[in-house]
């Protein structure tokens, strides 16, 4: 999770101590919804997010269809837990290398328990786009659009080498500029 980068190390502890509180995984799910409901050109419904919540947390045990077949279709990089490829990459080489003993969460140890409120702040975070993508799919689009559509709600991915840099001084600016750009 953490990079040889202090520069960056610092940048992901000023996020994770915003991010990663209580109040905010309460609050933020419940923001982004109602934006989502405003924004969304498939008509999305409070099924649909229960929907995404329960196929966003069953696909972090690998089991949610809808929460999978979103992320194959590439709609589930765009979150801001997911843009950071290195927790992408060591969490990769963590599912191929380790025993299936060894991948239980042990909660004690501090470095697992941040992982654990990312996982959960990550859930919060895509069952919006998952209920999104489950409404788009009823509308009739390809799977493809549907992706698509779900990103659109809130892409994190989607910034200016400018704005990369300058997020790394000013906390989520990025988030502001594209929260403020549908």
């Amino acid at each position: 999770m953490f990079l040889p980068n202090p520069a960056r190390n610092i940048v992901l502890w000023r996020d994770a101590t915003a991010t990663l509180t209580p109040e905010f995984m309460l609050r933020n799910p419940i923001r982004d919804y109602r934006n989502a409901r405003i924004i969304s050109d498939s008509g999305m419904r409070l099924d649909d997010y229960a929907v995404g919540l329960a196929s966003s947390l069953m696909g972090k045990f690998g089991k949610g269809k809808l929460y999978q077949d979103w992320v194959e279709n590439l709609g589930g990089y765009g979150n801001i837990i997911s843009e950071d490829k290195g927790n992408f990459a060591a969490a990769q080489r963590k599912i191929l290398t380790q025993s299936p003993t060894k991948k239980a969460l042990n909660i004690v140890n501090p470095k697992n328990f941040l992982q654990l409120l990312r996982s959960i702040s990550d859930i919060t975070e895509s069952s919006t786009k998952v209920g999104e993508y489950r409404a788009a799919l009823r509308k009739g689009v390809s799977k493809q659009e549907a992706a698509y559509r779900s990103r659109d709600l809130m892409d994190f991915a989607r910034a200016g080498t400018s704005i990369r840099q300058a997020n790394k001084i000013v906390a989520f600016l990025n988030a502001n500029i594209q929260g403020k750009s549908r």
